[in-house]
């Protein structure tokens, strides 16, 4: 099975076999499915599985065919995101398995451990997530992610979760957690703002409408009373007339 997909001049199934193997797997490439499975092959860097690592993962798996892995990949999947140390051996694995390794890479750019967060997490996506990349986004000044910080990020979403007030920049935590910290506080304190003077605003105009329909409810009456008060007189005139211009 191995060679129906490896490349022609090496021994190891490269980006072209794996498309293939995807396709028969009728799996996309970029699926979780995949991540999994490579780590399941143990595989050493991405659209790379050399022939040692196809052969322990088809161990892994306990099949030798394709239909095999398409019936085992579903429980798996379940399996590593229902079992925290294994997705937790799944997190960590994924950071270097994305690392471009022939160029002894690192650190890896900000822009594709964006991504792979969005594939380690798309099973389950804790509520901090989008929050993060689009602090990373508004900062592209960070250029990189290093293998503590990504590792970090994990303990992070399972110990502060979605409430930031329980973070302490007192512990050992990467700087670049405190700059979200700030910068997630500098946001909610200025929606705050912007809120109170919304509703400060309205408030005003409000009171504005308010006295102006007053205003207007006085006049109203002030009219009325005032055309009452000219009927009247007039009335008392037109009376007053009629009794004097009559004749004695």
């Amino acid at each position: 099975m191995f060679d129906t997909y490896k490349d022609l001049h090496e021994d190891a199934i490269l980006a072209e076999g794996i498309e293939r193997f995807c396709k028969d797997l009728d799996v996309k490439p970029e699926d979780f499915k995949i991540l999994v499975l490579a780590w399941k092959f143990g595989a050493d860097q991405m659209c790379r599985f050399t022939r040692e690592e196809f052969y322990h993962g088809m161990k892994e798996l306990n099949t030798d065919a394709v239909q095999g892995i398409q019936a085992r990949l579903p429980d798996i999947v379940i399996e590593v995101i229902s079992d925290n140390q294994k997705f937790k051996d799944l997190y960590r694995f994924a950071f270097k398995f994305a690392l471009d390794a022939e160029i002894g890479q690192r650190i890896l750019p900000t822009d594709m451990a964006s991504s792979l967060w969005k594939l380690v997490f798309s099973k389950n996506t804790p509520p901090i997530l989008p929050k993060w990349l689009a602090f990373l986004d508004a900062h592209p000044h960070i250029r990189g992610i290093p293998r503590d910080t990504w590792n970090m990020f994990l303990n992070f979403v399972e110990t502060i979760g979605d409430d930031l007030s329980t973070y302490d920049d007192t512990e050992a935590w990467p700087s670049l957690f405190d700059d979200f910290v700030e910068f997630q506080n500098d946001q909610l304190n200025q929606n705050t703002i912007s809120t109170n003077f919304g509703s400060t605003f309205n408030g005003g105009k409000q009171d504005q409408q308010h006295h102006h329909e007053m205003m207007e409810n006085s006049f109203q009456f002030t009219s009325n009373h005032n055309i009452h008060q000219i009927y009247q007189d007039s009335s008392h005139s037109n009376s007053s007339h009629r009794i004097n211009s009559e004749p004695l």
